[in-house]
């Protein structure tokens, strides 16, 4: 129990440090995608994940025309989609 508010006090703290660099956070996501690198997704999906946890507090309607956008646009990349669809975005 203890662990676990410890880590919710962490992760809001982490999203807290994110406020206002999300327009940054989306270009971040596109360079790495465009290395067309595997790791780099993993990287790109991790940041999709606090963006996204940033967005359920002022309201996921833009980050979801984000993320529709960037699954359209990066439909060739099936190693990326398939890491979209595992963390559920």
């Amino acid at each position: 129990m203890r662990r676990q508010h410890k880590e919710k006090k962490s992760r809001e703290k982490h999203l807290n440090s994110l406020i206002g660099k999300e327009i940054t956070l989306w270009k971040d996501i596109e360079n790495l995608l465009l290395t067309k690198q595997p790791k780099q997704y993993d990287q790109a999906v991790k940041i999709l994940l606090d963006l996204r946890d940033l967005a359920a507090h002022e309201g996921p309607l833009e980050f979801n025309s984000r993320i529709a956008t960037l699954r359209q646009t990066h439909a060739r990349k099936p190693a990326f989609i398939e890491r979209l669809r595992k963390k559920g975005l």
